[in-house]
């Protein structure tokens, strides 16, 4: 299967719903909860070193994809937005002792996906920016050492292409973008920066939102995709596609108990099986929202389907979703009614049977506004979990503070669900911080990587904030 880096835009499963109540049961396995509400403390983990982003003091700068080399420095993709007109790709190198190492800003090109290679070249997919008629779908190359490799891009006469999320490397080192314009998907194929390919689809009777792709090893292309559609708002459409450019199936995805369907985030494993959680609006309050995680085989036949709606019955929303050892991790965030309508990370673990293992959630202090994974920013959404060769897991979040604002913490859960630490960095004054992305060294190195923007300002002012730790 092709690496896939799903870092971009998009936004998934079932009809049939699971029980949430948080009782123990042997046919469920571990089901567990960890809601912390003010006066619980849990031990935190030491900070090497912070470092801190923005060297223009006007503008808008908002982390991708992070990614840790041999020898323990970290590079940092992500889009700048210096104006209300533009926005840039960049892409720096933090050394293992927190020194800036060296910088690239790609003018006019929005950031839409991010992967490194096995020689540390980073890849970065998108599409043009700005006041163009026409817009192409780009990818770059940038080597180890901060020199641009190459540039490509991809246009067709009266098209304005968008890029879709994700990027894809195979085992030959061929590096895969998408994009779409209107109706129609472009698939392309680029071996030692040439052009080797393009394969199309397009959509019929639906209205395309966002997607992601995939890539398997033999060239074929799964895309899942958030479509509109004119009698029934949205839902989600899977199609795959043959390496030549053969439609082999397409399925749509529609809850008859919901309002509406979006796609999150979605995976692909190396038997050709795809993992998509997303969202589902109950048809008798838009209000009330759940998540849901589907897995269909390498034929599109739905293996399982299940939702998890919380204990409060409120709104409880996915971010994204890690297969690890046959296990499936689900992370998002829940709204609860303790201490007022207040906001939960949650984790979810299911087996490769669908069957749920564990649900945690965390809350924290005086929690009163949007922590974790709530849309805090504009598109491109960016989310991950990281886990160790021991089964912990790693998110990166925020929890807000009505004193303080938000704060930036990072999360590690045990095997079982049990939440072990939490590392906070506290925003100085009139600051709040927002946690995004966690991502493990080679080594055993931990960092996350978010933002700091001045409190409750609503202009473009954010600045990229990266933390490492001393140990897990």
């Amino acid at each position: 299967m092709a690496r896939n880096r799903i870092v971009g835009s998009a936004n998934v499963s079932s009809g049939c719903r699971n029980s949430s109540s948080l009782q123990r049961s042997a046919r469920t396995g571990i089901i567990s909860l960890t809601l912390l509400l003010a006066g619980v403390t849990l031990a935190q983990p030491d900070t090497a070193w912070t470092y801190r982003y923005h060297p223009v003091a006007a503008g808008d700068y908002q982390p991708l994809a992070a990614f840790v080399d041999e020898n323990g420095g970290i590079y940092v993709a992500g889009w700048a937005q210096p104006d209300n007109d533009h926005m840039n790709a960049f892409l720096l190198k933090i050394s293992s002792l927190g020194v800036l190492s060296w910088a690239k800003t790609f003018d006019n090109m929005t950031a839409a996906g991010a992967a490194m290679d096995d020689s540390g070249n980073v890849y970065i997919s998108g599409a043009t920016s700005g006041s163009t008629a026409n817009g192409s779908i780009c990818l770059l190359k940038c080597e180890p050492d901060g020199d641009t490799a190459w540039v490509r891009s991809y246009g067709e006469a009266g098209k304005d292409f968008w890029a879709l999320g994700s990027i894809a490397i195979d085992d030959s080192g061929s590096v895969y973008a998408c994009g779409a314009a209107d109706s129609e998907v472009r698939i392309l194929k680029y071996r030692n920066g040439l052009l080797a390919g393009v394969l199309s689809y397009t959509l019929s009777g639906y209205t395309l939102s966002s997607g992601e792709f995939h890539v398997l090893n033999n060239g074929d292309v799964y895309l899942v995709l958030n479509v509109e559609h004119p009698a029934r708002w949205e839902d989600w459409l899977t199609v795959r596609l043959s390496s030549g450019g053969q439609v082999l199936w397409e399925r749509h995805f529609k809850d008859t108990d919901s309002t509406w369907e979006q796609p999150v985030w979605s995976q692909l494993d190396r038997k050709g099986n795809t993992y998509v959680t997303g969202i589902v609006a109950s048809r008798a309050s838009e209000a009330q929202t759940s998540v849901c995680t589907m897995k269909r085989d390498s034929l599109g036949d739905t293996l399982w389907t299940r939702t998890y709606n919380g204990p409060e019955n409120l709104r409880d929303e996915p971010s994204c979703l890690m297969l690890d050892q046959g296990s499936v991790y689900v992370a998002g965030w829940s709204m609860y009614k303790a201490m007022g309508e207040n906001h939960a990370i949650t984790l979810i673990k299911y087996d490769s049977l669908g069957n749920q293992l564990w649900v945690s959630r965390h809350g924290g202090g005086d929690t009163t506004d949007d922590p974790g994974y709530d849309n805090l920013y504009a598109e491109p959404q960016y989310r991950s979990i990281c886990i160790d060769e021991s089964g912990n897991v790693y998110i990166a979040g925020t929890e807000s503070y009505d004193t303080i604002g938000p704060v930036k913490v990072l999360l590690k859960y045990d095997s079982l669900g049990s939440l072990v630490w939490v590392g906070k960095r506290f925003p100085s004054p009139d600051e709040g911080l927002h946690g995004a992305i966690a991502v493990l060294g080679r080594a055993g190195e931990l960092y996350d990587i978010g933002t700091v923007a001045p409190f409750l300002d609503a202009g473009q002012h954010r600045s990229i904030l990266v933390t490492k730790y001393q140990g897990r």
